[in-house]
């Protein structure tokens, strides 16, 4: 699952840089992956963060992918999202923030995935996030604002087993 978030982050990516580009121009660059880019294109696009055109391009017909508003707008939200919270001091207390996000809304899923990794969370499992950290209030807004708070939850717990390898990847 790690190479399939990788893949639709720099999907993404692509589509704002480049848009006007082939879909073709980006499995270009990870031909042995093209299956994977085809389905999150399609999630995408049934998503509404991606609309498809179909036009010439040189000689021949070629689907074209830009961003919608709707997708401009999310992708706007993640990456404006400050970057995870410098190292505090730690009040001994873990947040867990799960999740169980339908197949249907794969794309969200996937952001939601995107955005913890970049804040710095510790992946327990794919849809078990750990932090030492307080959670900032613009994460729980970006929950609300891609239609996942029904399929998140947040604890605050004191205890987690076999927590030696947070500890390492926190440095506490």
């Amino acid at each position: 699952m790690k190479h399939r978030e990788n893949l639709t982050g720099k999907l993404l990516d692509f589509f704002r840089r480049k848009e006007g580009e082939p879909l073709n121009e980006f499995i270009k660059t990870y031909p042995e992956r093209a299956r994977s880019i085809y389905t999150i294109v399609d999630r995408l696009e049934k998503t509404g963060f991606l609309a498809k055109s179909r036009l010439w391009h040189g000689h021949r017909l070629q689907n074209f992918f830009r961003l919608t508003e709707k997708g401009k707008e999310k992708l706007k939200a993640v990456a404006d999202r400050p970057p995870a919270t410098t190292k505090e001091a730690w009040d001994g207390l873990w947040r867990l923030l799960i999740f169980d996000i339908p197949e249907e809304r794969k794309a969200i899923r996937e952001l939601l995935r995107q955005e913890l990794k970049r804040r710095g969370f510790y992946m327990m499992q794919l849809s078990v996030w750990v932090t030492p950290f307080e959670v900032d209030r613009d994460l729980l807004d970006l929950i609300e604002e891609i239609a996942a708070r029904p399929y998140v939850r947040l604890m605050v717990v004191k205890e987690v087993d076999d927590e030696k390898d947070m500890l390492i990847f926190f440095g506490l």
